[in-house]
């Protein structure tokens, strides 16, 4: 439809006209179930104008792509900004995220939709709040609606730790690759998170369409030379799943120099330590390691009897990633199980199982 043209620059939306622009559009049929999609949502929450309008520029109920945030900036809000969840928005994070798109080459208007975990406003007038536990299972139910109205969905992007939490508890069956959130402040103080999102929106268009200039794949980090032996290559239209062709990569790279990077980029392509690591135990530290720094709590929880209870019962993590939360060390379990033991008593870290791994005959006992 010519009226949803894109404008090819970034922050238009701080331009009343184009505001005006877009907001007749919300009813054009490939963005209607979406719009009626929000008044119900603010109508149920008694008329909430806080949960933005999906861009109408962009793909809508066609979207292949779902880029899925944490929760709505102020600039997203009516009442200090556009009203709308969109890259075009006169934001630095809104900025990273067009300039990022458009150079991986992704098309917009017949690709992508945004939505964020957290629909509604979650801040003050002077600055949104990070969502919570409880934010998120509240707006889970919103999200599980969403899905069934973007029928040609067939990847979804995490952007930051909020986002892949609460679509892990949404038990939903589609590909997913994580990435780092584009705020400011994320790509400021970690460069190398420019390049991760990159990847994955390089990715991302690889899984949905299989047709990649070489120029791309340079800039997210691969040289053309070396396409045909790169996952993101596209030798078919329908490319392997994501965590098969990134096994099948790591399969291919000698273990011992098997980079910290390469590392990283296979956990925010959705990889765990275990897939990564083939069966090296080195890796599999290095991996535990680099989990925990992206999340960032590596070595964050003081050593004491209530943190190590805390972590195995609550979050019912392995004693490898406790020891490396808490010392910033994979291999010194020994002394977190003994933490555990001053929690819990003499013999509850030999007791003790997550629901993951061998189950021992002491455990019963």
């Amino acid at each position: 439809m010519t009226s949803g043209v894109r404008n090819d620059r970034p922050r238009t939306n701080r331009d009343p006209q184009e505001i005006a622009r877009k907001l007749a559009l919300l009813d054009e049929p490939r963005i209607k179930p979406l719009s009626d999609f929000v008044r119900r949502l603010r109508a149920e929450r008694g008329g909430d104008e806080s949960i933005p309008w999906f861009d109408p520029t962009e793909a809508g109920t066609k979207a292949r792509i779902l880029m899925l945030f944490e929760a709505p900036g102020r600039r997203a809000i009516a009442q200090q900004g556009s009203g709308f969840i969109s890259p075009d928005n006169n934001d630095g994070s809104a900025q990273n995220m067009w300039e990022l798109l458009r150079e991986a080459g992704i098309d917009r208007g017949r690709e992508i939709a945004a939505w964020n975990v957290v629909p509604w406003y979650i801040g003050s007038e002077r600055r949104v709040r990070a969502a919570q536990d409880e934010d998120i299972r509240e707006a889970r139910e919103a999200l599980a609606r969403l899905l069934l109205l973007l029928p040609e969905l067939r990847i979804v992007l995490l952007f930051g730790k909020p986002a892949a939490k609460a679509w892990e508890r949404a038990g939903v069956d589609l590909p997913t690759i994580k990435a780092p959130h584009p705020s400011p402040k994320n790509l400021n103080s970690r460069p190398q998170y420019r390049g991760a999102i990159l990847r994955a929106l390089v990715e991302a268009r690889h899984r949905v369409s299989g047709d990649y200039p070489s120029s791309t794949l340079r800039r997210a980090g691969v040289e053309a030379s070396d396409a045909s032996q790169n996952p993101l290559t596209a030798e078919s239209k329908r490319p392997a799943p994501l965590a098969q062709t990134r096994q099948k990569d790591l399969q291919n790279s000698p273990r011992p120099q098997l980079s910290r990077e390469i590392i990283r980029d296979s956990l925010l392509a959705g990889l765990t330590p275990d897939q990564i690591c083939k069966g090296s135990r080195p890796i599999y530290l290095a991996a535990l390691e680099e989990e925990a720094r992206l999340e960032e709590e590596l070595g964050v929880f003081e050593p004491t009897p209530r943190n190590v209870a805390d972590l195995r019962d609550r979050r019912q993590l392995r004693w490898e990633r406790i020891a490396v939360r808490v010392f910033g060390d994979p291999r010194r379990v020994a002394e977190i199980r003994d933490l555990y033991d001053a929690a819990r008593g003499v013999g509850a870290a030999k007791r003790s199982y997550t629901g993951r791994g061998r189950r021992f005959p002491e455990m019963d006992s």
